[in-house]
């Protein structure tokens, strides 16, 4: 379970990562369209974000605390490469 929800943390990132290319895609015509995606866009990084720090508990909380919000990326990495297989 704490491995699988350091991953859905770290994929957590890439709706983040998508919204900007939003605009450019072609099967969206209305910005009503655009807006809904980037809006689940944003609901879908937050699920997975939150979703994933409850599965893997206090202890990565306190490192993201520990550590800040810009290293997140590299602990979770780190945490992923570390942990007990299950």
């Amino acid at each position: 379970m704490f491995r699988t929800g350091l991953i859905l943390i770290a994929l957590s990132f890439l709706p983040w990562l998508a919204i900007p290319f939003v605009p450019w895609l072609p099967l969206l015509n209305s910005p009503t369209q655009k807006a809904s995606t980037v809006t689940g866009l944003i609901v879908l990084a937050e699920v997975l974000f939150w979703f994933g720090l409850l599965l893997t508990g206090k202890e990565t909380w306190s490192a993201i605390k520990l550590h800040g919000w810009k290293k997140v990326p590299k602990k979770i990495i780190e945490l992923i490469k570390t942990s007990p297989k299950k």
